[in-house]
């Protein structure tokens, strides 16, 4: 079953943030949704995050890009929490947590 999808409204700065990194890479984009698309087909196909408390976070990586998409599972609906560069700030994005 292809869980529902939903953004932390700060995930969608991060995505916009780096979109504007890539603006000159059409395939930024569809590599970040193909990405999305896995994980909401397949929600436990990526790692756990070191650490990861209560909830289940996961994060898989978007190809060929140095980002990852940080998410939770959340009955049927798949929350991306964030959409971190994968050597910067690391973590930042804790407090997003439900």
């Amino acid at each position: 079953m292809t869980l529902r999808v939903g953004f932390d409204v700060r995930a969608l700065d991060d995505l916009r943030d780096a979109e504007g990194r890539y603006e000159s890479n059409p395939n930024f984009l569809a590599e970040v949704w193909r990405a999305v698309d896995l994980v909401a087909d397949w929600p436990k196909a990526a790692p756990l995050v070191a650490d990861p408390g209560p909830d289940e976070i996961r994060r898989v990586a978007v190809g060929r890009f140095p980002y990852g998409i940080v998410y939770i599972v959340l009955d049927d609906l798949l929350w991306i929490v964030a959409l971190a560069h994968s050597r910067r700030r690391p973590g930042y994005w804790r407090d997003r947590l439900p």
